[in-house]
């Protein structure tokens, strides 16, 4: 829930800053960017999108192999196995 709620604070930060420089950009700036007045915001939010979750499948793919590395180092008392 945490992760959920920052990822939409930096989410609308970025749309933000991206509106406040175009407000700042002329047409012929943009056009030498490469974007233009329709696609600016859309295109930035989209790319910060892509590398958070970027970012988050390479959390949950450390955690889980600690988790993996993890189970690999449970310790087992010899004497107990079979008891069951």
């Amino acid at each position: 829930m945490f992760r959920k709620l920052f990822r939409r604070m930096v989410v609308s930060r970025q749309v933000s800053a991206a509106e406040t420089i175009l407000s700042y950009l002329s047409d012929s700036q943009l056009a030498d960017l490469g974007y233009n007045r329709d696609t600016f915001v859309e295109t930035n939010k989209a790319r910060l999108i892509a590398e958070l979750d970027a970012a988050n499948a390479r959390l949950i793919g450390k955690l889980e192999g600690a988790t993996k590395a993890n189970m690999n180092l449970v310790s087992v008392n010899p004497n107990l196995l079979g008891a069951v």
